[in-house]
């Protein structure tokens, strides 16, 4: 081989380094990151109809549960459902300091739900680690355990209790972890970003801040009452060490404060067997039994919902977790989806929806191209998740509304709300006003009778 053909082979190698380089962005701005140390603090907080005042959930108006919300310091007021987002870069090595400020009658954990973390930060009970109460590490600012981990991968993620699941979902467990990549070439062009989680309630769920006459059966089937009543008093009691029914009952029965109708029915019914102790698992929660009726975006129902406020001519991206037990299938009005992300990783081949569906657990992202001013719907397809005590409109629903480019754009402008919470039920105040003004909304009450058949 001469010494050309020598140098041309190197200066093809270098070429094709250089081109590769080039490739995936080149230049000083996007050097290979190397991560940094990233410290977050999460303080969870019951939100009960304390003595103190009324500082329960509203889910929507009128409707105020009890609820278990993370905040991002000491601070009651700032706890918030879904909890604080956690946001991270590809690489990084992070730290959350869990914290149980005010105290819950139950243990918790956190879960890094899809991220690869080590086995002994997965937080999963009994098999991760020992569950976490105030039972045994002391509450009010205490700090119970210190989750530590590299995160290996960028995308859409969330945490959650993992303690007794779907129980301490619905009380308000979840948020969202959010891990840029490394490159930040790697996803499409956006220009703002939102969070939507879906989810469902029992907005009748009762729990651990009882009052004795409130413990009463709730149904007329025996079994289905046994069960129900079981559920409440091992909350009003607030003790796991009570683990059998019959355990729990004995001490009803000797209770001076619970109401003589309770003790009556407990002297006349034989305990249920469902809920004796197991050996194979330690029995640590009460029955829960969830009747969903209250379905939410980010932790609020239609008209109290949150608004996704936007501006024509930029790219909306979307990220869209269900934290709930239910399928939903979500659809956006006047435009349609770009599906670029599932479950975290950038999708080889996105693809175009005007309705998604989404599964527990998962997580969506889509890109929106905002091109059509007005004020659009976005909303929960399955018609029976969009009601408030079974009304519609209500539930899972809110609107992506324009800033600019249509007749009633201030509505959806933060600037002529001073002071305000845009919601989307001010949204459609707004536009049902408007249409009251300028069409005739009056239907005749004789049209029915005129035109029936």
């Amino acid at each position: 081989m001469s010494r050309w053909t020598v140098r041309i082979s190197i200066l093809v190698v270098v070429a094709l380094v250089l081109a590769g380089c080039a490739g995936r962005g080149g230049g000083k701005k996007d050097a290979a990151y190397t991560g940094q140390f990233k410290s977050f603090d999460l303080y969870l907080f019951p939100k009960l109809n304390s003595a103190a005042g009324d500082n329960r959930w509203e889910l929507y108006p009128g409707a105020r549960v009890e609820a278990w919300a993370f905040s991002p310091d000491n601070d009651p007021t700032h706890a918030t459902i879904p909890g604080p987002e956690i946001r991270v870069r590809e690489g990084d090595t992070v730290e959350v300091n869990f914290f149980i400020a005010g105290g819950t009658p139950m243990p918790h954990t956190l879960h890094w739900h899809g991220l690869h973390v080590p086995w002994d930060q997965d937080g999963v009970p009994y098999v991760s680690q020992a569950p976490l109460g105030d039972a045994q590490f002391g509450g009010n600012g205490t700090k119970l355990y210190t989750y530590t981990f590299t995160v290996k991968q960028s995308g859409t993620y969330w945490y959650h209790c993992h303690v007794d699941t779907q129980h301490h979902l619905d009380m308000g467990m979840y948020g969202a972890f959010i891990v840029e990549p490394a490159n930040p070439e790697q996803d499409p062009h956006f220009d703002q970003e939102q969070t939507l989680f879906t989810d469902e309630w029992d907005k009748s769920h009762i729990h651990s801040n009882l009052q004795p006459d409130q413990i009463m059966p709730r149904s007329g089937q025996p079994e289905e009452a046994l069960d129900n009543l079981y559920s409440q008093l091992r909350d009003y009691y607030q003790m796991s060490t009570l683990t059998t029914v019959e355990q729990v009952y004995q001490k009803a029965r000797n209770d001076p404060t619970l109401p003589q109708p309770v003790k009556d029915f407990l002297n006349t019914t034989k305990p249920s067997v469902l809920r004796e102790n197991r050996t194979w698992y330690p029995v640590t929660y009460p029955a829960y039994y969830a009747d969903y009726d209250t379905f939410l975006l980010n932790g609020h129902a239609f008209p109290s919902t949150e608004p996704i406020l936007v501006s024509q001519g930029q790219t909306l991206r979307l990220r869209l977790i269900n934290a709930g037990s239910l399928v939903h299938s979500l659809h956006l009005h006047g435009h349609h989806f770009q599906v670029t992300h599932k479950d975290g990783y950038l999708l080889p081949n996105p693809y175009y929806a005007d309705t998604l569906l989404i599964a527990p657990g998962e997580r969506y992202d889509v890109y929106v191209k905002l091109d059509n001013p007005g004020p659009w719907m976005f909303h929960d397809h399955m018609p029976q998740y969009e009601q408030n005590d079974h009304i519609n409109p209500g539930g899972m629903m809110t609107h992506l509304c324009y800033r600019d480019g249509w007749a009633l754009a201030a509505l959806c402008n933060e600037k002529t709300h001073p002071g305000h919470h845009i919601t989307s039920g001010d949204i459609v105040e707004g536009t049902t006003k408007f249409l009251e003004e300028t069409q005739n909304a009056y239907v005749d009450p004789s049209y029915g009778a005129a035109h029936s058949h």
